[in-house]
């Protein structure tokens, strides 16, 4: 199954998404980075449609900014940025302006700068989850694979439970670390915690997919010369 997803697929007045075809190549970025600092470390709601097996290296799917800027026109976007920009000006520590700006950044592929302002917001509270999931997929993004790994361990650590860090957790380790049995016993422990998601049908399938013998999977059809 390809297709996009972060989570969720927004349409952004400020973003392009980047799709990426093939299994699992991608992260999801986690629905709820752009809540606000006192939701700090809370799992957002449920996703409005199931991602696919096939995930884009990319845009972001919270609202971003602390609220719904998809229902703004491009403008709007840009002023409420700037607003961000002159809080963080007047005091480097506004951790909701971190987060917000952080997200935006993201949003718009730049992710080194994603980075950069999610560190900042940790060093403040580093307890958020939900951003320091956001920074895992900032690293993955900058193919710091083993960052990324470490940064979702530290989040399972606080939640076990925690979905999104679940399910990047079983691409990085299909994907980056060579390791199918590594992701198909966290994709298990996610579908076990988490049995109502929309998407746990299709995960099902990739799991068995991955547990079949390897004489199972067809072999890649050689060009004649």
């Amino acid at each position: 199954m390809q297709g996009v997803k972060k989570s969720l697929v927004l349409k952004r007045v400020l973003i392009g998404l980047i799709v990426i075809a093939g299994p699992l190549v991608g992260c999801e970025k986690n629905p709820g980075s752009g809540s606000s600092p006192t939701q700090a470390g809370v799992q957002s709601g449920p996703k409005a449609e199931p991602p696919p097996i096939a995930a884009p290296l990319g845009a972001g799917t919270h609202p971003g900014l602390g609220g719904e800027m998809t229902q703004h026109p491009a403008s709007r976007v840009m002023e409420q940025i700037n607003l961000y920009k002159e809080r963080l000006e007047a005091n480097p520590k506004d951790l909701e302006a971190l987060i917000a700006l952080g997200n935006a950044n993201f949003d718009i592929q730049r992710f080194d700068k994603a980075r950069e302002l999610y560190l900042r917001a940790l060093e403040i509270n580093p307890m958020n989850i939900t951003v320091r999931t956001d920074l895992a997929s900032s690293y993955r993004n900058l193919g710091e694979a083993e960052l990324a790994l470490k940064e979702l361990n530290q989040v399972l650590s606080i939640d076990s439970k925690h979905e999104t860090a679940l399910y990047n957790l079983g691409v990085l380790l299909l994907n980056d670390k060579d390791d199918p049995k590594g992701a198909v016993e966290t994709w298990e422990k996610l579908i076990a915690t988490r049995p109502d998601l929309a998407y746990a049908p299709e995960l099902k399938k990739k799991i068995e997919e991955l547990n079949r013998p390897q004489a199972d999977h067809p072999a890649p059809t050689k060009s004649k010369n």
